[in-house]
């Protein structure tokens, strides 16, 4: 398991121990529960021509999406970057799609969740402080169903309204 969770609505990424978005409230998603929703949608793209039925694994920016690219390129997978049919420039908005084929996805995936923790030792180090129910943030003893880190005031769970 990742440790990270996606938000379905707006594609916000969390630690995994979050259980709501902070901008929207929606449940967050396992990605690979998100992808699974998702894959269908790779049908809308532009992608030209994959050997295999592609599937989008990540989207974001331009730059962070190319990023994610070449990374993958640099380890063997071949994958491409998409945008939706309907703008051909590249420039009717930030959301382009990392392409891979499907029978690459898992192995795609997991290489972006070992580069983010490469990039983002922190991310470890807040898992392990969360697994422990300490808060990720400053580290003091939480408990299992701490809302606040009476600490330092970090949010640990967010109540739907």
């Amino acid at each position: 398991m990742s440790g990270i969770k996606i938000c379905p609505e707006c594609n916000v990424e969390y630690f995994a121990h979050v259980n709501n978005c902070a901008d929207c409230g929606a449940t967050l998603v396992d990605p690979e529960a998100l992808r699974q929703a998702q894959a269908p949608s790779a049908s809308g793209l532009n992608i030209g021509h994959m050997d295999d039925e592609p599937v989008s694994i990540r989207e974001g920016e331009k730059d962070w999406i190319r990023e994610l690219a070449e990374f993958l390129l640099e380890h063997g997978i071949s994958c491409g970057i998409a945008q939706p049919q309907s703008c051909g420039s590249g420039s009717c908005g930030t959301t382009h799609h990392l392409v891979v084929a499907r029978k690459d996805a898992e192995r795609a995936l997991q290489g972006i969740d070992h580069y983010y923790r490469e990039m983002h030792p922190e991310m470890r180090e807040a898992a392990e402080l969360a697994a422990n129910d300490c808060c990720p943030a400053c580290g003091y003893k939480v408990g299992p169903n701490a809302r606040e880190c009476p600490d330092c005031g970090l949010m640990l769970m967010f109540e739907a309204e």
